[in-house]
């Protein structure tokens, strides 16, 4: 889960410019909003953004009005489980990870559990069909347990 922090964190004096450049480096629709000490203060996401406009913000204007105070966010290390749980139960796309002082520790995002390095098994075997074409072979073992290779 190697993500860079620095890329998901803002100030409130980021300009709504440099916030959209920041979610589009990172490829989520949301940042982290610290303050000049590096404790967690806020969250802003695109629908934030989108708000602004509505309330004819420009572009140059910076995020003071506009982010969340109130972020969720936890205090030790979960599974991977309860990751992807709390995130779709909660309808949030990151979860910043604490220390007592609010000093993010790390980050969790939606888009980390689609990555190809979060999980250990990374290919699925799609076997349909009676195995005609692969007899004699599917006598001894069903087609998904095939032996391939050193491995079965």
């Amino acid at each position: 889960m190697g993500i860079n922090i620095e890329n998901w964190l803002v100030t409130p004096n980021f300009t709504i410019k440099q916030c959209l450049e920041k979610m589009n480096k990172t490829g989520e629709s949301c940042l982290l909003v610290i303050n000049n000490k590096k404790k967690l203060i806020g969250s802003l996401s695109d629908g934030d953004i989108r708000r602004a406009f509505l309330k004819n913000s420009s572009i140059k204007d910076n995020i003071q009005k506009y982010y969340h105070r109130k972020v969720y966010k936890i205090f030790k290390e979960l599974a991977k489980n309860e990751i992807l749980e709390t995130l779709i139960k909660k309808r949030i796309s990151i979860i910043p990870l604490v220390d007592k002082k609010n000093n993010i520790i790390k980050i969790y995002s939606k888009k980390i559990f689609f990555d190809k390095d979060f999980y250990s098994n990374s290919i699925i075997i799609m076997a349909g069909g009676k195995g005609l074409r692969m007899k004699p072979f599917t006598n001894q073992f069903p087609k998904a347990m095939l032996p391939f290779g050193n491995s079965t």
